[in-house]
């Protein structure tokens, strides 16, 4: 009887032990999930801009602003889509929201509210390496040049890739830089107390209507 008791015992320890190392191998898996279903609920959602040329691109910076976002774990209304970004090089099309607070996070990308509106400075949005959709899992990977495309209201923002750094803190990187740019942080795979920062310079402004026409 005692036996049996042990037995059962380490049964049900092994059976947790299982269930545990399911749920983690699973997790980014299912964040994922989550965060592309959050994504098509949010209000105002629309069909991602198709990537303009530097050509097409043309027009004047925007200086409109937005209202602020729900916060908190139970969202007590909607969620509007702050923006939206299209990295070509990366594959990478996502809504972007408003604010980094963790809740906002599981969503999609978000705009550092700290940071200039687009065309007003230096715009930073961040997101996550490798959980809740994994938008920036490979922006480490990216290179001068590259192209990156920020929908914000009714203007397409087109930025150049200038450079792809490691930092030890976002704020050496979502301030003020002296020209209009965007700043896009995630996390490093090496270390989870260092970011990957890139910076990419603002190179021509288009409106939305004009790329659709």
């Amino acid at each position: 009887m005692a036996r049996n008791r042990r037995n059962n015992k380490w049964k049900h320890i092994g059976t947790a032990v299982v269930i545990t190392a399911a749920v983690i191998l699973l997790y980014p898996f299912l964040t994922d999930i989550y965060s592309h279903f959050e994504q098509t609920q949010l209000v105002g959602q629309q069909e991602l801009v198709q990537k303009p040329s530097l050509q097409e691109v043309q027009g004047k910076d925007n200086t409109a602003t937005e209202d602020d976002s729900p916060k908190g774990k139970v969202k007590s209304a909607p969620i509007d889509a702050w923006g939206y970004l299209n990295i070509p090089s990366l594959g990478v099309t996502t809504a972007v929201v408003e604010g980094t607070t963790p809740e906002m996070l599981t969503i999609a990308p978000g705009w550092y509210t700290e940071s200039a509106l687009p065309g007003q400075g230096n715009t930073a949005i961040a997101g996550h390496l490798n959980c809740y959709g994994s938008y920036f899992r490979r922006l480490y990977t990216l290179g001068v040049g590259d192209q990156i495309f920020l929908t914000y209201k009714d203007k397409i923002y087109c930025y150049t890739v200038e450079s792809v750094t490691t930092i030890s803190s976002v704020s050496d990187i979502i301030f003020p830089c002296g020209y209009n740019a965007l700043t896009l942080t995630t996390c490093t795979t090496e270390d989870k107390e260092m970011r990957t920062g890139v910076r990419a310079r603002l190179v021509s402004v288009q409106d939305v209507e004009k790329q659709q026409s």
